[in-house]
């Protein structure tokens, strides 16, 4: 290639090969590997969020005891901090 550059024979580019890939296909891991990972997080998140007891009240089914706590739930501030950092 060296020397067909001092030959003379690469100083035009052809048009039909490209020398490297196109930019969107070059940067796609660096983007679609945060997003994946991202989307894995949330869904961790979700479950964990969808299977816990954080609503008011709590009912223990085998005492049959209704434990009504007022306190503040920060319902999906996990999910919320964790989509607001990727943006």
């Amino acid at each position: 290639m060296v020397y067909d550059a001092l030959d003379g024979k690469l100083t035009k580019r052809s048009i039909e090969a490209l020398i490297q890939d196109r930019y969107s296909l070059r940067c796609c891991p660096q983007f679609l590997g945060p997003m994946l990972e991202t989307l894995h997080d949330i869904a961790r998140i979700l479950e964990i969020e969808m299977n816990s007891a954080n609503d008011n009240p709590l009912i223990d089914t085998d005492t049959r005891k209704v434990y009504c706590k007022h306190q503040t739930h920060y319902i999906f501030c996990l999910l919320q901090n964790k989509i607001e950092s990727k943006l």
